[in-house]
């Protein structure tokens, strides 16, 4: 009788080894799937606002705009792709708001010299606060666009802010990668978590916005984000028809963002 062997005696080694090796090099090289930095050099951007400040020193980096009798500051966190120049159009809108804004660069970002790492990222979150602190102003509310929902909502963990913006974002880094690599358990195999979930709990106002065609951060990573709060002082708003990367041009969208620092105590 015929018979067909499918799997043989050295396929029982060869498969588990090839999986703990390529596990071990996704581990090892896990930087350089998560993060997609701009090397632009930091620095180079023009601005419609005259009065913005390059700030570049050993640990705070990005650009700073100072609103003439300001209601608070803007603490801005971006995405993934590009760097924190491509969110200079939000200058106009929240200084006209009357808000000061600080576009945060991200260590590795802009930077053809350094490669970014979750560590370092957060980390930096820490001095950022104390420099938003010592210039004082009676209002913090942070942005945090998609990965930038990580290091914006530890912001709101390690400094008292006043709301927390999350735009597009998921429940948790681990979460996100696990739909990435779900044959291996991504939790596990992260040097350290973005625990958006439990870290935006500190914040007293939750805004969350969503595209509903969003295919890079599914809604259904944003839903149980938002699952996890408490709804009493989080909002939920889904633009309708747009994706990750057309929800910026929607017309709901900045006037979402305004209308809910406006309505800041």
């Amino acid at each position: 009788m015929f018979k067909i062997k499918l799997i043989k005696k050295y396929d029982l080694v060869i498969i588990p080894l090839v999986y703990v090796v390529f596990g071990f090099f996704l581990y090892l090289n896990q930087d350089k799937f998560i993060y997609i930095p701009d090397n632009r050099p930091h620095g180079e951007c023009s601005f419609a606002h005259e009065d913005t400040m390059v700030i570049d020193d050993a640990v705070v980096r990005g650009y700073y705009a100072r609103a003439s009798d300001p209601k608070g500051v803007v603490v801005h966190y971006h995405g993934n792709a590009g760097n924190a120049c491509d969110r200079k159009w939000y200058l106009p809108f929240l200084i006209n708001a009357g808000w000061s804004v600080f576009l945060v660069e991200y260590p590795g970002y802009a930077d053809p010299d350094h490669k970014p790492n979750t560590n370092d990222i957060l980390d930096s979150v820490i001095e950022i606060g104390k420099y938003i602190n010592d210039k004082n102003y009676q209002r913090l509310a942070i942005i945090g666009e998609s990965i930038g929902a990580g290091p914006g909502s530890w912001h709101a963990t390690k400094y008292k802010a006043d709301t927390l913006i999350l735009i597009t974002p998921f429940e948790r880094l681990s979460s996100r990668a696990q739909r990435a690599v779900w044959i291996y358990p991504a939790s596990l195999m992260l040097k350290r978590d973005m625990l958006v979930d439990k870290w935006a709990q500190s914040a007293p106002s939750v805004l969350i916005i969503a595209a509903e065609r969003d295919t890079v951060i599914p809604l259904r990573h944003t839903k149980r984000l938002y699952e996890s709060l408490d709804p009493e002082i989080t909002t939920f708003k889904v633009i309708k028809g747009t994706t990750h990367n057309t929800l910026y041009s929607h017309p709901k969208f900045m006037e979402t963002i305004v209308q809910h620092l406006q309505q800041l105590p």
